[in-house]
């Protein structure tokens, strides 16, 4: 079996679309695209497809892989073409090769927050994470516990109505940009997109 990695985007339109139905729109494209797909043994075979860091709900992402099995040996070239005609739109194939790094490897993930309308002022963004600690409720494995987010926020820059945030991913900790911004935000409706950018495995990209 090949396993190959696939890096692809999703765009606005299909960032209400939610873990379960990218698998399968992945699976309908790699059946479209006539694909040798492996399957796992057992009662029960399924196509062997892994997603490293599904995107939340709302998120568009420029970065986001998945790990596919394939029966047998074909060129990465094909695989990206071929997969990437027969995805639905909002997909787009960017790269395919052999993976580098485990999902374990994974430290750091890149997001960008883009406000659109009224901008917040640079002086409150500044503040805010300027603060030495805030402490806010976090969902963990044994349910909601008191967490100080502000180590897990490792980078931060805005510019043009465009803030830049380099979190925590990955294991053992995992800070999602959107509690970041509800905290940010407090009464105030700002209206913004985020947008996955890069993945990071200590100082370099994950691959």
């Amino acid at each position: 079996m090949a396993v190959i990695r696939l890096q692809y985007t999703k765009k606005d339109e299909l960032k209400y679309i939610a873990h379960l139905d990218t698998l399968r729109a992945f699976i309908r494209a790699l059946r479209r695209a006539k694909l040798p797909i492996a399957y796992s043994q057992g009662f029960n075979p399924h196509p062997i497809i892994s997603f490293l860091m599904p995107l939340s709900l709302g998120f568009t992402s420029n970065c986001e892989m998945v790990d596919i099995g394939f029966a047998e040996e074909i060129p990465y070239e094909e695989v990206a073409k071929r997969l990437d005609a027969a995805l639905p739109p909002g997909f787009q194939v960017t790269s395919a090769a052999a993976p580098v790094h485990k999902s374990a490897d994974i430290t750091e993930a890149e997001y960008t927050v883009t406000f659109r309308g009224t901008l917040p002022d640079e002086e409150n963004i500044h503040q805010f994470f300027s603060q030495k600690e805030l402490v806010v409720p976090k969902k963990s494995k044994r349910g909601l516990k008191d967490v100080d987010i502000m180590p897990m926020i490792h980078e931060y820059h805005y510019e043009d109505g465009v803030l830049t945030l380099r979190l925590a991913a990955g294991t053992p900790e995992n800070l999602n940009p959107e509690l970041v911004m509800t905290h940010f935000s407090g009464e105030t409706l700002w209206d913004y997109q985020i947008c996955r950018q890069r993945i990071f495995c200590g100082t370099e990209m994950f691959t």
